[in-house]
């Protein structure tokens, strides 16, 4: 039987790290509602010893009535020559009154040098003290090593050894940090591998996109051993983004065999998708994988033509698995989709119930319709020539809870 794998969402945190993306208290809260019910493991509230913010959500987190995820906060290990207990970063993760303190150290000896100005020794004496000293007061402790896979290129006795800091005091996983975003999959397999064998303690993975490659490098990590993988919704973060929960998680699922929430609550990826993108006033991107608007669309006629007889034929999974809407349409003949033979089953009825976004963007960025529980309309296509087409859709009763 595989391991179970740990989800492990920075969108309040690191995800307000990319341009244009702010959260006030309240969103926060309500946002931390919606990835409890969605399945999470872990969520991580933000860091309270960098801003008045995170600490108020924190002591309204107090409250919420979770079900699934834990909430984390985020901080730094000690400073240099400072002992833990008289760190204020360290004390305010203590004072969130939390279960799981999640904390970051230098891997690369390079960043070590020129960014702490510290000693290496020093840099691995801060590691190990600030997770024993954070076990010391009763919090589980997730360690992120920061810059792992560059600094294992660049220095991999001294990577290892900070990781090893880590575990020795305690920490309950060690999440390889891809922080600039640089390494490729393959690369990542290969040293994830090698931190696998070499460690009993669970290994996590934390990917950033700069290189396009954030989601697979994720799956890649997982393939090769690693139980808990950081991202956010949407894949909103700091340059190009970190990587994208959104779709990782059907990845993992419906590609990968490893089950990380119920077919119900996979069935609301997209409106989780549609109601961080209205939190952060983003427009949401329709060719979002397994949840855009374009994800299971049709235009050329080729295509059409054999979706037609058979779905299979130019989508990759039953759109359906993931809440998504299927659309076709050729210039010359608009067709309904929903005509097509179902993925699972060769009958053909004449209508179809099929999920679809409960919100969209206009040009004006004002939400059409509130973000609600997503409906599972009957789907009618209509057109008026052959270059346009409308749709119109009547309520189901069915409903995907959300």
């Amino acid at each position: 039987m595989s391991p179970v794998i740990e989800l492990y969402d920075t969108t309040l945190r690191d995800g307000t790290q990319g341009e244009g993306v702010s959260f006030s208290v309240d969103e926060k809260i309500n946002l931390a509602r919606r990835l409890d019910e969605f399945g999470m493991t872990f969520i991580e509230g933000g860091w309270p010893g960098s801003n008045p913010k995170d600490i108020a959500f924190f002591q309204k987190a107090q409250s919420l009535p979770l079900k699934h995820a834990v909430i984390t906060a985020f901080g730094s290990t000690r400073r240099a020559h400072v002992q833990p207990g008289e760190d204020a970063n360290l004390r305010e993760l203590v004072n969130a009154r939390v279960k799981v303190a999640t904390i970051f150290g230098k891997s690369w000896d390079f960043q070590v040098k020129t960014a702490l100005r510290v000693e290496l020794d020093e840099n691995v004496a801060m590691i190990r003290d600030s997770v024993a000293w954070l076990g010391q007061q009763g919090l589980e402790v997730i360690y992120d090593a920061e810059h792992f896979f560059d600094g294992y290129k660049a220095n991999a006795e001294y990577a290892l050894a900070t990781l090893r800091a880590a575990a020795e005091a305690g920490a309950r996983t060690l999440v390889l940090c891809d922080t600039n975003g640089g390494t490729l999959p393959h690369e990542i397999s290969d040293i994830t591998a090698r931190v696998v064998r070499d460690f009993r303690t669970p290994i996590g993975i934390h990917c950033h996109n700069d290189s396009g490659v954030g989601v697979a490098n994720s799956l890649a990590a997982v393939a090769v051993g690693a139980v808990h993988v950081q991202g956010t919704i949407n894949g909103y973060g700091e340059r190009c983004g970190n990587a994208n929960l959104v779709q990782i998680i059907p990845n993992l699922q419906l590609k990968m065999g490893r089950r990380v929430v119920t077919d119900a609550q996979l069935a609301t990826l997209t409106s989780l998708s549609l109601y961080t993108s209205e939190l952060a006033n983003l427009p949401p991107d329709d060719r979002q994988p397994f949840v855009g608007r374009s994800a299971f669309a049709h235009k050329g006629g080729i295509h059409v033509s054999a979706v037609q007889r058979d779905r299979r034929t130019y989508e990759h999974i039953d759109p359906a698995a993931s809440a998504t809407i299927s659309a076709s349409w050729s210039p010359n003949s608009p067709v309904n989709p929903t005509t097509a033979p179902n993925w699972r089953n060769s009958a053909s009825p004449s209508t179809a119930t099929r999920p679809r976004p409960a919100a969209s963007w206009n040009a004006s960025r004002r939400w059409r319709t509130p973000v609600t529980p997503m409906k599972l309309p009957t789907v009618r296509w209509t057109s008026s020539s052959a270059a346009s087409w409308a749709r119109t859709s009547a309520s189901s009763p069915c409903t995907a809870s959300a």
